[in-house]
């Protein structure tokens, strides 16, 4: 009776025969005896082991149809390829460039849907395509973070996700402009002209604002949490061109509410065609003063302080220049004047001729 160790060198030895009959009958080409030895300087191979050395290896299924191939490229470079019944090439794996390796799968049509690889720097990367061959998806790494894209059908990209460290960042884009961008505290739209038209963004100490701006990007109205002392107060603010605070709304920390107004404001109230009302400002020396219009926005009348400081009520009569005035002048003393269309006084008591607003 045979021992384990004597069974196991019979079957391998039927084994080794079995096999050698099989490649001899598809007509794969043999070693000598001396071509099976495996150099000595081979750290991985085993010694006295028998190899095979073909360009290619053809494996079928039970009706002889082609289902996969080992073979090596034109290029010098090894290549696994998995073929269905009707031949199509569904997965190919090798080393195509520059003796990296790549997988990629294919639809039923051996079309190319994934790619799989390692660059020269030893990052990964993924590219996805549809029916159509278009590049649709691709992740890989920029200085070793990873970025995602997605593209239309055209391969135009539109939107584009990266993790930097302590930056992750969203971007939308159309057209090739960029109209959409998120960060881990601030959201940006932009127009189709790449301009800022929309900013919500969360400050460093937590407080949120939403910015909205002109077709050139400069700030004109902003909605805002405030910090203060004691309470965070909301605050809606007004600014010009240069983004200075013009006016603004808000509540104290008693939640009292304030109106705000810089640099020459204005304070008006007018009818539903903008022309006619009420208007209380400030003049650029700080004379504050109240103006009344009813003629299609002409002034009808004026009361406050005049260039020299006297305290006046005029009125204009949609005139530059007021037609009758009531004032007092610097020392308090009252004055009242009559003026014609020219400008020139006409009456005046106690008799003087006054100054001009």
């Amino acid at each position: 009776m045979l021992s384990k160790k004597e069974t196991s060198i019979l079957f391998l030895s039927l084994f080794m025969g079995l096999a050698g009959g099989f490649l001899s009958h598809q007509g794969l080409p043999t070693l000598s005896a001396s071509e099976q030895e495996i150099p000595p300087n081979s750290r991985n191979a085993l010694p006295h082991t028998p190899r095979i050395a073909t360009e290619a290896l053809i494996l079928t299924d039970q009706s002889g149809t082609p289902r996969a191939r080992f073979e090596i490229t034109a290029a010098g470079e090894p290549q696994l390829v998995l073929l269905n019944k009707k031949g199509t090439a569904l997965a190919q794996l090798g080393t195509p460039n520059a003796g990296l390796p790549e997988l990629v799968l294919n639809d039923n049509e051996g079309k190319s849907r994934v790619r799989v690889a390692m660059t020269a720097d030893g990052s990964p990367e993924l590219e996805l395509h549809d029916a159509k061959g278009a590049g649709r998806a691709a992740l890989f790494f920029v200085d070793h973070n990873p970025r995602l894209l997605l593209r239309d059908q055209e391969e135009k990209l539109e939107v584009t996700m990266e993790a930097i460290p302590d930056q992750p960042a969203l971007t939308i884009q159309k057209d090739g402009k960029t109209r959409a961008a998120l960060a881990p505290d601030h959201l940006l739209l932009t127009d189709k002209d790449n301009t800022p038209r929309l900013s919500l963004r969360v400050h460093q100490g937590g407080e949120p604002s939403i910015s909205l701006k002109d077709n050139e990007g400069s700030r004109l109205l902003s909605l805002s949490i405030q910090p203060l002392p004691k309470t965070e107060e909301p605050l809606v603010a007004l600014y010009d061109k240069k983004d200075r605070l013009r006016a603004g709304l808000n509540l104290d920390e008693e939640g009292r509410p304030n109106f705000i107004l810089r640099d020459g404001p204005l304070l008006s109230l007018v009818d539903k065609a903008g022309k006619n009302g009420i208007y209380l400002s400030l003049e650029k020396d700080d004379r504050p003063s109240v103006y009344l219009s009813a003629l299609n926005g002409q002034r009808e009348a004026f009361l406050g302080l005049r260039k020299k400081g006297e305290l006046a009520l005029d009125f204009m009569n949609g005139s530059a220049f007021p037609r009758a005035s009531l004032l007092l002048d610097n020392e308090g003393a009252p004055l009242l004047q009559l003026r014609g269309k020219d400008e020139k006084l006409l009456w005046s008591a106690p008799a003087s001729e006054g100054s001009q607003p």
